[in-house]
């Protein structure tokens, strides 16, 4: 009634039937269970032939020295590239140590040279390097930073570094520098007989000179520093500002006999009072008696005509210079004649106008007389120092002021 399930057992051979009611001889052959067998024999000598292999190559304890410390490493590496390929040691391209080709051996130490960072600041410019120990110097080669010893460092060229330090490069150079420097003139006064006491008259509006002053200037990366003076050389003096201070004092000249006696002041227009030698009219005859003041001879303040002020020359005439000396009247202008007293022929030289004679210096036309054509007649204190003087044709300078 019920029919027994077939179960599908695997056999070397089996009968291949050919019809359902009847069995026939012939049988095939099954692959599956001689595969199975093989499988098993597989596993089993493999098994066998990689047991001694894995009991030949234990782990091996390894000691690593550092720049991080000393620590143990266990590991089946059979070479030390083979640690390092592992990435156990985290090695940087810098680091170094024995060769990679050295066997390892249980128990060994291992010693690896850590490389180090540290910054290198030059010129503004940042740098941060990893590399082997090293000094400062070592350091400046390798980041390509062109340096000399007199450079400022923050630390000896020669001092070893450690990871994390900073090298500070700053450039110092020197330059000398020439500048010129001006130099400020000074005032100074001196005493005219020919001016009125309490009036002044500028004589040399002055003139700077200069000076070349070279400077050692040190600059640290471009920027100034330092600044001392390596030399001073005068190239050109300064010319003193000078001022006339007026000296001479106003005095009454009165003559007691003659007939040419007046009274002459100084504000008095006495044209015809010329005490000029080249023909000015006497004042007074022998018998009379005058009193009047004698200017001192003022210091020659110019010496020539390159030491006047080309402002304050209006022209030049060549003349005829002669010389004369007291004759007791005062001049066409009503003062005293003293050391700076000029006679001239006013259609030429009008008078009041200053004058530089070269030998005698700066005279004022005061005096007139009969004068020859270019002409002047210049005032001398005694009569040896006009007859000294002669007659002399000299270029004559007219002053502005």
């Amino acid at each position: 009634m019920f029919r027994k399930k077939k179960q599908n057992v695997p056999y070397l051979f089996t009968t291949k039937r050919r019809s359902r009611g009847k069995r026939r001889g012939n049988k095939e052959f099954n692959p599956k269970p001689f595969l199975i067998v093989l499988g098993c024999f597989a596993g089993i000598g493999a098994l066998f032939f990689s047991l001694p292999k894995v009991y030949a190559n234990p782990f091996k304890k390894v000691t690593i020295v550092d720049g991080y410390g000393e620590y143990t490493l266990l590991t089946k590496a059979s070479t030390v590239g083979e640690i390092y390929k592992s990435g156990i040691l985290n090695l940087k391209e810098s680091d170094s140590t024995v060769s990679l080709d050295t066997p390892v051996n249980s128990g060994m130490t291992v010693y690896v040279d850590r490389s180090i960072v540290v910054n290198v600041i030059s010129g503004g410019t940042n740098i941060k390097l990893r590399t082997k120990n090293g000094t400062a110097r070592e350091i400046l080669n390798q980041a390509g930073i062109s340096f000399r010893e007199t450079d400022s460092f923050n630390m000896s060229l020669d001092e070893p570094l450690k990871n994390g330090d900073t090298v500070v490069h700053a450039m110092i150079e020197t330059k000398t520098v020439t500048k010129r420097v001006a130099l400020n003139y000074d005032t100074v006064t001196v005493e005219d007989s020919t001016l009125e006491k309490g009036k002044t008259d500028v004589i040399f509006s002055g003139e700077n000179g200069y000076k070349n002053v070279s400077y050692l200037i040190t600059y640290q990366d471009g920027v100034e520093m330092a600044r001392v003076i390596a030399s001073e050389k005068v190239v050109k003096e300064p010319v003193s500002r000078k001022i006339a201070v007026g000296t001479m004092e106003r005095v009454v000249s009165a003559s007691s006999s003659g007939s040419g006696s007046s009274s002459v002041s100084s504000g008095s227009s006495g044209g015809s009072k010329g005490s000029g030698s080249s023909g000015g009219s006497k004042g007074s005859g022998s018998s009379g008696s005058s009193s009047y003041n004698k200017p001192s001879r003022p210091v020659n303040i110019i010496g020539s005509p390159k030491d006047l002020d080309p402002q304050r020359i209006s022209g030049t005439k060549v003349m005829s210079v002669t010389a004369y000396t007291h004759t007791g009247n005062a001049t066409a202008t009503g003062v005293m004649p003293g050391y700076g007293t000029v006679a001239v022929d006013p259609k030429q030289i009008p008078l009041g106008t200053k004058l530089y004679i070269p030998g005698y210096g700066v005279g004022i036309a005061q005096d007139t007389g009969n004068m020859a054509p270019n002409t002047i007649d210049l005032f001398m204190d005694t009569n040896e120092e006009c007859i000294k003087w002669g007659r002399k044709s000299l270029t004559i300078y007219i002053l502005k002021y």
